[in-house]
């Protein structure tokens, strides 16, 4: 009896983790301040050191050495409430997301090299301990680095080709939630960390001085992560110990994205462009917790996670010399379906608009902008996973929105 409520305590808690693993409100879309000013319509003109990260293509634009030291701060709030009307707000806080990229050319003509380290993927959530979804998710916290050196090649002045290698690196997932054991609440902390390898490709098109077109692709990466699932403070009244203990080992599949962009200058100081990007999170179909030691399945879940799209147009205008004014807006979608959507990343479709300013003088650059994510109400009508009593329920009203700041230094020389 005692080693049967041990495990349905386990299964309880990995059924509560599993939709915490990746969630498209984990992804970071922008990862340069220049592109975020303009929503992150950026691909087809990638014509600074961050085009390692959105089209390694654009890279043989860059002469000399130049680097990007940047980041973005995040600030998600979210608002539940029941249908009894009781309410509660996630625990807003500001996060920063940095990056640096570094390209030369080392003095050759068509070919360029780069290193960029930055985080597509991250961020945390947290909800109160003692809160009205303290059973489906309390604290949730993703941390990873992506290396990517990067290499491009002119083939002549109109076209070029790029490609990386991405060294993942999941340096901390934590996901903590209570437990309800009728008299007493315990806490259950998932503590995992790994790496894995994927691949980025990308091309520019440069048929005439106006127009642009460019394309990226990065890889999926299967992630396998390793480490602790403990549970503390059972009530002793169920004769189990105060503390149980388990190796555990899981799977985050980072999903593969394309985008495609098009560029165009109708005068010298106005650039414009519309890029559109396809996310593969359908292959976040399932979710799986086993033992780290013995490989014996805890919990296995289905996800049915949905492909998505984003559709991005921004701008730059030249004011003189020295000062860029930029503007954006983006549509995403949301990749979680009601039936698997977990409050720990409380996902749904977002209007995004951007803002930016960029200053330039003797190779020295600053780029400071500003973007506010409206998420689209969600209503949840639904027992969590579909087994009623068995599992905590997430059903109620989400209302949400982000802000994003950036600021980014770079040097060329």
């Amino acid at each position: 009896m005692r080693k049967f409520l041990a495990l349905f305590m386990v299964v309880v808690f990995a059924a509560s983790y599993a939709p915490c693993v990746l969630a498209s409100g984990f992804y970071i879309y922008h990862q340069d301040t220049k592109a975020q000013g303009q929503a992150g319509a950026f691909t087809a003109q990638a014509d600074n050191p961050s085009a390692i990260y959105y089209n390694p293509a654009g890279m043989s634009q860059l002469k000399g050495t130049q680097f990007n030291l940047g980041t973005r701060i995040f600030r998600l709030e979210t608002n539940y409430k029941d249908s009894y009307g009781n309410s509660e707000d996630l625990e807003a806080k500001w996060q920063p997301v940095p990056s640096v990229f570094l390209t030369s050319d080392f003095t050759t003509e068509k070919w360029t090299f780069g290193l960029g380290v930055f985080a597509p993927y991250g961020l945390s959530t947290k909800w109160s301990g003692d809160g009205l979804l303290r059973y489906c998710a309390t604290k949730t916290s993703f941390n990873m680095i992506d290396i990517n050196p990067s290499i491009s090649y002119k083939f002549c002045p109109e076209f070029s080709l790029g490609a990386g290698v991405d060294y993942y690196n999941v340096y901390s997932y934590v996901s903590e939630v209570k437990q309800n054991f009728m008299v007493a609440d315990a806490n259950t902390k998932l503590d995992v960390d790994g790496d894995g390898w994927g691949f980025n490709l990308g091309a520019l098109w440069k048929p005439h001085p106006k127009h642009n077109f460019g394309l990226a692709f990065r890889s999926a990466v299967d992630v396998e992560l390793t480490g602790s699932l403990k549970t503390e403070d059972i009530p002793t009244v169920f004769g189990l110990p105060p503390v149980i203990s388990y190796g555990a080992k899981t799977n985050v599949n980072l999903p593969a994205t394309v985008t495609g962009g098009y560029a165009f200058r109708p005068t010298e100081k106005l650039k414009l462009e519309a890029d559109i990007s396809w996310v593969q999170f359908s292959n976040i179909d399932k979710a799986e917790i086993k033992d780290r030691d013995t490989g014996e399945l805890l919990s296995y879940i289905n996800k049915d996670w949905n492909d998505t799209w984003i559709f991005a147009l921004g701008g730059e205008y030249l004011i003189n010399d020295n000062w860029s004014l930029r503007a954006g807006y983006s549509y995403q979608q949301n990749a979680v379906p009601e039936k698997t959507f977990n409050p720990s990343v409380p996902d749904a479709n977002m209007n995004v608009v951007a803002l930016g300013l960029g200053y330039n003088k003797s190779g020295w650059t600053i780029d400071v902008a500003y973007a506010i994510g409206l998420y689209s109400n969600r209503d949840i009508e639904t027992d969590y996973y579909g087994l009623g009593a068995v599992l905590p329920d997430a059903s109620g009203k989400y209302d949400s929105l982000i802000h994003i700041i950036g600021v980014s230094v770079g040097y060329a020389f």
